[in-house]
């Protein structure tokens, strides 16, 4: 172990790795308070609220496998940040262990069912802790990479071997209700996952492609809590965050929300519309292709895929009522793309 630190680390401002955070079973996490959440080259950073308490300390250096800095953090925040990292997995499982890390795999040998489960709870509750959108699954010649996106940016969470790939796609597929012998086309499906007893429940779409080397899966997490979908908590600087509910708050217009993949645009246009229901203004419409967030006061039309609801039908009728907002969200090249409208 390296020498700690003096000052104390406010925990909630970390962002924390779950492929160290995992590392350890809860029970030694939550009663010695000691959080393992970011690695460099030489160490592992391990938040903890009493940085003399050695044997806990040993105890995560055994479980992360590399030579740990403690460093001393808030006791509130640390406590906060514990409960919700692993208070959510120990009721998951039912034990004090950390079930959902880093399954071990037979050499050569097929995922078995249990494994099957365990991993891909294993990944989902990761996401959940880095704050992940999307998971990708990638199958390469040699083994599997996932990855998780965190704002904007896909990074590596963890390499697996090749023969689990059937085992893990197939598991996802279940879970989102897709054709688990349909290996060469695409599929989509949808599934909700809670973790544990606790009330967090994440709503996944997930989307596979064949590749060369195999499926490969795409899993967009989005939260069912939509209370959090605010203006005031995009980040945006003060006086852009004064233009943009000036826009919104126009009685006519239009405002165009372009970006790349994960850079905001869907909770932007969420958290939009929040504030016109919030302040009830006439009709809010939104026709969307799918649904992504379960908006109060807001009709949410979901494109159909047998164009029986179609945008241009769908904005007609939503035009024939008087004062009406309506929001388009993903259109395709026949609309423009992320219009909110009025």
């Amino acid at each position: 172990m390296s020498d700690v630190t003096a000052e104390l680390l406010d925990c909630s401002l970390v962002r924390i790795d779950p492929a160290w955070a995992l590392r350890i079973p809860s029970s030694l996490a939550l009663r010695r308070m000691v959080l393992p959440f970011a690695a460099n080259d030489e160490f592992v950073f391990v938040a903890c609220a009493n940085i003399h308490d050695s044997a806990a300390l040993e105890a995560v250096e055994r479980f992360v496998g590399k030579p740990i800095q403690a460093e001393a953090a808030d006791v509130d925040s640390l406590r906060q940040v514990l409960q919700r990292v692993y208070g959510l997995q120990s009721a998951a499982s039912g034990e004090g262990r950390s079930p959902l890390m880093r399954t071990d795999f037979r050499q050569g040998g097929e995922l078995d069912p249990n494994d099957a489960v365990a991993l891909c709870d294993e990944l989902l509750f990761a996401a959940l802790v880095r704050e992940a959108s999307d998971i990708h699954i990638d199958p390469c010649p040699d083994n599997v990479m996932v990855r998780l996106r965190v704002d904007g940016e896909l990074e590596k969470y963890r390499t697996l071997p090749t023969a689990v790939l059937n085992g893990l796609i197939s598991r996802f597929k279940v879970l989102a209700g897709m054709d688990i012998a349909e290996k060469r086309a695409p599929q989509d499906g949808a599934f909700t996952h809670r973790f544990g007893a606790a009330s967090t429940k994440i709503d996944i779409r997930v989307a596979t492609l064949p590749t060369k080397h195999g499926e490969r899966m795409t899993l967009r997490l989005l939260a069912t809590q939509t209370e959090t979908l605010t203006i005031e908590r995009l980040g945006m600087v003060g006086h852009d965050q004064t233009i943009f509910e000036q826009m919104v708050s126009n009685p006519h217009g239009m405002i165009l929300l372009t970006g790349p993949t994960g850079s905001g645009k869907t909770t932007t246009l969420y958290a939009a519309l929040r504030k016109l229901t919030a302040a009830q203004v006439g009709n809010v419409i939104t026709i969307e292709d799918p649904i992504e967030y379960a908006i109060p006061g807001v009709a949410q039309v979901e494109v159909d895929s047998a164009d029986k609801v179609s945008f241009g039908r769908a904005l007609r009728c939503a035009y024939e009522e008087s004062q009406t907002t309506c929001a388009w969200r993903r259109l395709g090249n026949k609309h423009l793309p992320g219009v909110y409208t009025t």
